[in-house]
């Protein structure tokens, strides 16, 4: 370990024993805000519309409904002015080839930053890559020091041209994410050894870079947008991994639960496995975010599914992603659902996971598993108004449950809330 990387590491050490940059709250499976949703929503280009010149009452609606926004300077910089809980998007270790305007040429002036292969070709983040005009995104080499400081210096720039809450830290990448010009996967060379990197000084290099932004932006909130099963065999419990979960205070899962890919039962892929590795980041003190809700096409019966999921794992620090697709024109009210203090955690029930709440309940059954009916314990009433006393659940569904009395409550708060948006 360098002396440089050493210092970090008493540092962070000196942060995670004071929590003086961590916002300390109640995590117990019991906390009075685990019922309710945290939303972040993702800006877009298409949502420029509402963002660009906003009414006062837009504003407060923004305000109102989104609990974290991913934004991007400079454009958001003079509308912190308004939302100040906008968390500003930076790459990890991403140097564009084609810099936008006003941007530096990182790859020029600095051609030693870049990651490269045994034969000195630079290496590339295999994202967005395609046969003619090859990767858009040289991969950066995040042991190198005058990389990092100048990563930090760019945060920090671009922290304070707003009044921004946090940064949201894409490609925190623990497992290889490396390959040449076309994105075929290559091994980089380690700058320290000269020889090639494996897995572990890769983790170990991403992982110290992580502490080191931790340690230099002590009192903003740094979210991830982490591989949720890097780590190989180990996954969480890769020391590594733990250190990058260390480093944050949201670990975000870009796909959430309504990745494809998720499977049934206890195996590496299933719902479960992601459930668990979760569990892991609140047992250090992290939250959550469940990306993409509702998936690539979200409908009623995804976005419910997403939400079950949520109220499965929440502690009332974590939060769900929309994945762009949420506004004032194309509200789901599900979003707003509030079901209590948590009685505890979710638990196995008649095939399904099962978590209860002082006013009501939720149902998921996991991806690939056959449709189940269940008798309820008592009669509920369901996001779209209809009351049930038993329902019938498929792979990759949910219900969200309120007891009746909280039915009519929510729905006379929705109407006012719909009410008042008259103009942007």
């Amino acid at each position: 370990m360098s002396k440089a990387s050493g210092a970090a590491a008493v540092a962070l050490a000196a942060l995670l024993l004071s929590g003086s940059w961590f916002v300390s709250a109640d995590e117990s499976p019991s906390s009075p805000d685990a019922g309710k949703v945290l939303l972040l929503k993702r800006s877009t280009p298409q949502f420029d519309s509402y963002t660009q010149d906003p009414s006062a009452t837009l504003r407060r609606w923004m305000d109102a409904h989104f609990g974290r926004m991913l934004v991007y300077s400079p454009y958001f910089d003079s509308r912190t002015s308004w939302y100040s809980r906008g968390w500003v998007y930076i790459d990890s270790y991403a140097i564009y080839r084609d810099p936008s305007p006003g941007s530096p040429d990182i790859f020029h002036t600095h051609p030693d930053w870049i990651l490269r292969d045994a034969a000195g070709n630079p290496l590339f983040i295999p994202w967005g890559c395609d046969a003619a005009d090859g990767c858009p995104q040289f991969a950066a080499d995040f042991s190198n020091p005058e990389f990092r400081q100048w990563w930090i210096g760019r945060a920090q720039a671009e922290l304070a041209r707003g009044q921004y809450r946090g940064v949201w830290i894409d490609d925190v990448n623990l497992d290889f994410r490396v390959g040449d010009s076309q994105g075929n996967s290559a091994t980089p060379i380690n700058r320290q050894t000269g020889a090639p990197m494996d897995e572990t000084a890769w983790r170990a290099a991403f992982a110290g870079f992580l502490e080191q932004v931790r340690t230099e932006l002590p009192s903003i909130e740094i979210a991830h947008n982490a591989i949720w099963y890097a780590g190989g065999a180990a996954r969480q419990l890769d020391p590594n991994v733990r250190r990058e979960i260390l480093a944050s205070d949201f670990v975000h899962i870009e796909h959430g639960v309504n990745d494809s890919g998720l499977t049934s039962g206890t195996g590496p892929w299933s719902l479960r496995a992601l459930l668990a590795y979760v569990d892991a980041v609140h047992e250090t003190g992290r939250a959550a975010i469940l990306g993409d809700a509702g998936g690539d096409v979200p409908s009623a019966p995804s976005l419910e599914y997403a939400l079950a999921c949520y109220f499965l794992i929440s502690t009332g620090r974590d939060a769900i992603g929309d994945g762009g697709f949420a506004g004032p024109d194309n509200w789901w009210s599900g979003f707003e659902e509030r079901l209590g203090a948590a009685a505890g955690p979710r638990y196995d029930w008649q095939g399904l996971l099962r978590r209860d709440f002082d006013d009501g309940l939720v149902l998921v059954r996991e991806p690939g598993a056959k449709r189940v009916t269940v008798q309820l314990p008592n009669t509920y009433s369901r996001l779209d108004g209809s009351t049930v006393s038993s329902i019938t659940l498929g792979a990759s569904e949910g219900a969200v449950l309120r007891r009746p009395h909280r039915g009519i409550a929510i729905g006379l708060r929705r109407r006012a809330a719909a009410s008042s948006i008259t103009s942007r």
